[in-house]
């Protein structure tokens, strides 16, 4: 999943931290942060992605870009799940929210390395 740099930087400069912090928070460079930011690293880890969305005090679903996708749907979906989804969908119900955070951003990365 692509990172929306510009909202990352943005959060960042709101907190008035530095690039170094962020990424000594976060377990980076401070190189690293600024090429998440500018573009120029456009996926991250998933253990990063948790990391950064608790440094930055912003929810993993809009690092991901998920919130905006939900917020746009009109209709409740009424497809039928496949069986794989059904198991997905039962392993995943006792977790807590940071457990279901580490999934979806696992879920995301590995979805980001699709050559579709």
């Amino acid at each position: 999943m692509a990172l929306d740099g510009n909202m990352l930087k943005q959060r960042r400069l709101e907190l008035k931290m530095t690039l170094q912090e962020v990424g000594a928070a976060v377990g980076v460079l401070r190189g690293t942060v600024q090429k998440w930011e500018n573009g120029t690293i456009k996926t991250i880890r998933s253990d990063k992605i948790v990391e950064l969305a608790k440094v930055l005090r912003i929810p993993l679903s809009e690092i991901l870009g998920i919130a905006d996708r939900e917020n746009t749907k009109q209709e409740p979906e009424t497809r039928v799940l496949t069986e794989r989804q059904k198991v997905l969908r039962e392993a995943s119900e006792n977790l807590t929210d940071q457990e279901m955070d580490v999934v979806i951003a696992m879920i995301s990365a590995l979805k980001s390395t699709r050559r579709d």
